[in-house]
């Protein structure tokens, strides 16, 4: 049974703390392309920066997609003041609150990583306590003026990340970093094709995993992946929102960290395929692998664009809860992980042509 001590956290760790905001992923797939090439039959990309690799079983089986988006939330350098602070604005939704005093990473356009700190108007010197909004913030590199800056190689349009390192606490069951919203979802797919290599799995289907681009700004890489993939069903692996914390109410926290990885069993751009979602909750309660059902009222996935391909595509959102996401530090359950990882190669074995087609009894031809 594939438990933490099987999982490569060295990967993990990589893929939390690599640079790749929305719309800059490159640096991230590369990681993805080096780790999981060895271990799949094929590999491609689309023109939007996603990356498509296929782990064959049956030839003639059906493709089984999996998709985990590869990008971040992040910044984007919008303005440099003559006293050498800059403005910015946010890549993806970010909550006011936990901004100020953060370090953050920007990468020049020749690849300089530089450190900076979110500030604004010192709170002492105003006299006030009211919520500080993005746009009255700025990033301070230590400089005094605009040359200063531009020596560096800044310039506007440069992108920025959370800096925050990944680390293992609660005796290595916890993982704590920035970026698991959704760089986990990618590490889960890459870990399941690597044990169906490396355990000689057989599966009477094509595993196709993604690694999608710009999911954060309107799941754009999910649109070009799908079109290239042409699944018959299709996983969205996420990170899941831990709800289990002071503020929330038991009866709207649907996911909780340590409890098991989740099943969506809505959210706000999918009703997912009612048969492929039973038939998923069935085997994880067969065969005993930690699960909860989870239910998200607003926002999405990628797979609210995968469900609507062509004449329609059975599709689910898996998760793993993860406190604190878009924030600069999130926390995750490791066996959450790993469970989720156990269900995703049990499906594998599974999802032959007679089961993937009893997913759309009403489909004629």
């Amino acid at each position: 049974m594939i438990g933490i001590k099987d999982l490569n956290l060295d990967l993990l760790k990589e893929l939390s703390e690599a640079f790749g905001p929305s719309g800059y992923e490159h640096r991230t797939v590369k990681i993805v392309k080096e780790y999981i090439t060895p271990y799949v039959d094929e590999v491609n990309s689309d023109k939007t920066g996603s990356f498509i690799f296929e782990k064959k079983g049956k030839e003639d089986g059906p493709v089984v997609l999996m998709a985990g988006h590869v990008d971040e939330i992040g910044f984007i350098i919008t303005h440099i003041n003559d006293s050498g602070f800059l403005r910015f604005l946010p890549i993806g939704a970010w909550s006011n609150q936990t901004l100020l005093g953060q370090k953050v990473s920007i990468v020049t356009r020749k690849g300089k990583k530089l450190t900076g700190v979110i500030c604004s108007v010192p709170q002492i010197l105003v006299r006030r306590n009211d919520v500080i909004k993005k746009e009255d913030m700025f990033i301070d590199v230590g400089c005094g003026k605009r040359k200063e800056v531009e020596d560096m190689g800044v310039r506007i349009g440069d992108p920025v990340v959370p800096l925050s390192q990944f680390e293992l606490i609660k005796n290595g069951s916890v993982a704590m970093g920035k970026a698991f919203d959704d760089r986990v979802g990618v590490f889960v797919i890459l870990e399941t094709i690597r044990f169906l290599k490396e355990l000689g799995i057989e599966h009477p289907n094509r595993m196709v995993g993604a690694a999608t681009v710009q999911e954060e700004i309107g799941v754009r890489g999910a649109r070009t992946t799908v079109a290239t993939v042409k699944p018959d069903i299709s996983f969205a692996i996420e990170s899941d929102v831990a709800s289990d914390i002071p503020g929330i109410p038991e009866d709207k926290a649907f996911a909780k960290m340590g409890h098991g990885m989740s099943i969506v069993t809505y959210d706000g751009t999918m009703m997912p395929n009612i048969y492929l979602r039973e038939y998923v909750i069935d085997k994880a309660e067969e065969l005993e692998i930690p699960h909860q059902l989870s239910a998200i009222a607003a926002g999405g996935t990628d797979a609210g664009v995968f469900h609507l391909y062509e004449r329609g595509c059975p599709s689910l959102v898996l998760g793993v809860p993860c406190r604190h996401i878009h924030t600069h530090v999130s926390l995750l359950s490791l066996e959450d992980v790993a469970s989720c990882i156990r269900l995703l190669l049990q499906l594998s074995t599974r999802l032959d042509h007679k089961t993937v087609k009893d997913f759309t009894p009403y489909w004629t031809s």
